[in-house]
């Protein structure tokens, strides 16, 4: 309880400072106050439709990544795990603390994994993204998951630490800057989802070099927070699934 507790007070710590910072645009100037308030110069931008900060830019999330694909769904599954097997991550897994559910996994084997699945191998860094049922869910993947797959509901963002720093981008999404785009182009079908196009066009606002050191040293021990958090809830949930098994076969 007192880990989920934490957890939404670190996004709601993420989304205060994101919105004062590329909302309100009142960061802090040089001489330490508000920049819009204090007469930081705007200019209009024609993506966003609004006056950003003089210096700054706006570009497609795909002009920013290595690859935004998605994943492949087998002709077999299993239901739990043995040897041998790698954990093949759907919509539901996601949860709303941007982790994996463990206990809700399927898996599939080596040979499908390294194989038919090849396209959609997970790594370290990668994002998931819910792009059909329920929109807009996202994780954060670490070692402790992988190797991994996932199927044709996910798609998986592969940003280019070249080209944004990805912290500041996984700061921008856990604030909800994506929401309002992605609901606007929905595409409807059997269920609402997204197509790889539009995860793709989403416009990123890039703020000066300076700026974007700034709010990444502030941003990153939040996520490395949330994430030591996550990785304590799983473990925590796996050994009380643990004790309660035993306590069952002892009755």
């Amino acid at each position: 309880k007192l880990n989920e507790e934490l957890n939404k007070k670190l996004e709601e710590t993420a989304q205060a400072i994101y919105k004062q910072w590329f909302v309100d645009f009142e960061f802090p100037n040089k001489d330490g106050k508000p920049y819009k308030s204090s007469g930081g110069r705007m200019v209009w931008n024609e993506e966003l439709g609004k006056e950003i900060p003089e210096g700054w830019e706006v570009d497609a999330l795909g002009n920013r990544c290595i690859l935004v694909t998605k994943g492949t769904t087998p002709h077999f599954m299993y239901n739990q795990y043995m040897d041998r097997l790698i954990p093949f991550i759907k919509g539901e897994a996601i949860n709303r603390f941007h982790a994996i559910e463990k206990n809700v996994l399927s898996y599939v084997d080596v040979e499908t994994h390294k194989g038919f699945l090849q396209r959609s191998i997970i790594k370290k860094g990668d994002i998931l993204f819910s792009i059909a049922g329920t929109l807009g869910k996202f994780a954060l993947i670490n070692d402790n998951i992988l190797p991994a797959n996932a199927n044709q509901a996910i798609a998986i963002i592969r940003v280019d630490k070249n080209k944004i720093d990805k912290d500041f981008f996984i700061g921008l999404l856990l604030s909800g800057w994506h929401s309002t785009f992605y609901t606007k182009n929905i595409q409807q079908a059997v269920q609402a989802n997204l197509s790889l196009t539009t995860i793709k066009a989403l416009p990123i606002l890039i703020p000066e070099k300076i700026m974007l050191n700034a709010i990444s040293t502030i941003i990153k021990p939040i996520i490395e927070l949330l994430q030591n958090s996550n990785t304590e809830l799983q473990l925590l949930k796996e050994l009380s699934n643990s004790v309660l098994s035993k306590m069952a076969k002892g009755n």
